[in-house]
């Protein structure tokens, strides 16, 4: 595994003194919650998170393998079931038992499938919302064998890691789910169990799905070199990064990560240079990169996070892409951003709201007495502007709360 070590999302913060500091440090959070609105996941990188088997199992009151073993009925969702094995919920559903359940489908008779009903305590069997997954038996395998969430991530994480890129598509999905729902400190708690040649395989196989390979390109920065391997992880993903392509490559961002995992201070250099820098660059390749960064700054090396935060601010100069950058330094509190942060108010190409709206919100929670006498001087040039996002972050800072 790489050697360098990592911040947890969950490492404890400095007390913050003062009245004052505890009123920055609310309404900073205020300001995060307005601009940055896509909900946290467990994995940046990963898209269309869905639940897994083993999530839907622990959510489940009655879980079965069952057959399909008639047609459809009167009602359309209406489907009759043998039961072949109940794997939770025996008091409810027994293998003599053929019922008749609400579950939407089309399947023929003689299919198999995983039957899992959820609901309140004392609901009946019909009273259960039910769903019915189409397995064989190879699949059914590898969910009855499935660690529960009771059990240790890394345990977990090993079992699924060897299913993914299944040749079946249901295990294969549902494999890469659970990673996907892992934290990145599980991840790399793991990173033995992940195959480096696997990945770089999986990250140029066109078979692939590309929502996938943002995941495969950041746990190809985590994993260990292969033995006798004549290219490092690091230049395979140097490699891809340099690639041309179109303006957008699903899973970038991912491979972005992956490469400052690996290479920390050379790797954001070359993300800097190569695409915050550029105005050439291609916007979703730029997008991609500031996803990375943002993620490094939270993840990665903590001596590095001046050196994130320095590349950060090359897309102060991208009017469309400023409201989330001014957001990130306030909350990475660069207030040696202040003098290029301030003036933007003032200027055309920044006259969107969000915009506006960010500078306010950085003004507000920076300590340096230069933040106020900027804000005062804004309330003279804009006063029912600066009211109009003093009030929105007002309001929304009691909503959060």
């Amino acid at each position: 595994m790489n050697s360098t070590t990592y911040r947890s999302k969950n490492s404890q913060r400095q007390p913050l003194a003062g009245l004052a500091a505890n009123c920055r440090a609310w309404l900073l959070v205020v300001i995060v919650c307005i601009v940055v609105s896509s909900p946290a996941r467990a994995c940046p990188f990963c898209t269309s998170l869905k639940p897994t088997l083993t999530q839907r199992r622990a959510a489940s009151r009655v879980v079965a393998l069952a057959e399909f073993s008639s047609p459809k009925e009167k009602d359309a969702n209406s489907r009759r079931f043998r039961i072949h094995q109940v794997l939770t919920g025996q008091k409810l559903l027994s293998t003599d038992d053929r019922p008749s359940l609400e579950v939407a489908g089309s399947d023929s008779p003689g299919t198999l499938a995983i039957i899992m009903g959820s609901g309140p305590a004392k609901s009946s069997l019909r009273q259960l919302r039910w769903t019915a997954t189409p397995v064989d038996e190879l699949s059914y395998a590898y969910f009855a064998r499935s660690p529960s969430l009771r059990r240790p991530a890394m345990e977990r994480l090993a079992y699924f890691a060897r299913y993914l890129e299944h040749r079946d598509a249901l295990i294969a999905a549902d494999a890469f789910q659970e990673f996907a729902h892992a934290s990145y400190d599980e991840v790399v708690q793991v990173e033995k169990k992940l195959s480096a040649a696997k990945l770089r395989q999986w990250l140029v196989d066109d078979a692939v799905r590309p929502q996938r390979k943002g995941f495969y390109g950041l746990a190809l920065g985590i994993v260990s070199e292969p033995a006798g391997a004549k290219t490092t992880n690091a230049e395979f993903l140097k490699a891809l990064i340099e690639k041309p392509a179109g303006d957008f490559r699903a899973g970038f961002d991912g491979i972005l990560a992956g490469y400052m995992v690996s290479r920390g201070p050379e790797g954001i250099e070359l993300i800097r240079k190569r695409f915050l820098a550029d105005p050439t660059a291609a916007v979703g390749d730029v997008r991609h990169a500031a996803a990375a960064l943002r993620f490094y700054q939270q993840f990665g090396t903590s001596e590095h996070g001046k050196l994130v935060t320095i590349a950060m601010r090359e897309l102060l100069d991208r009017p469309d892409m400023a409201a989330g950058v001014i957001t990130d330094l306030a909350r990475w509190k660069d207030w040696q951003s202040l003098e290029r942060i301030a003036p933007l108010y003032r200027q055309k190409e920044y006259a969107q709201s969000e915009v506006r709206r960010a500078v306010i919100g950085f003004l507000l929670v920076c300590p340096k007495p230069a933040a106020a006498t900027a804000l005062a001087d804004l309330r003279r040039f804009d006063p029912a502007g600066v009211a109009a996002a003093e009030k929105q972050l007002a309001v929304l800072g009691a909503t959060d709360k």
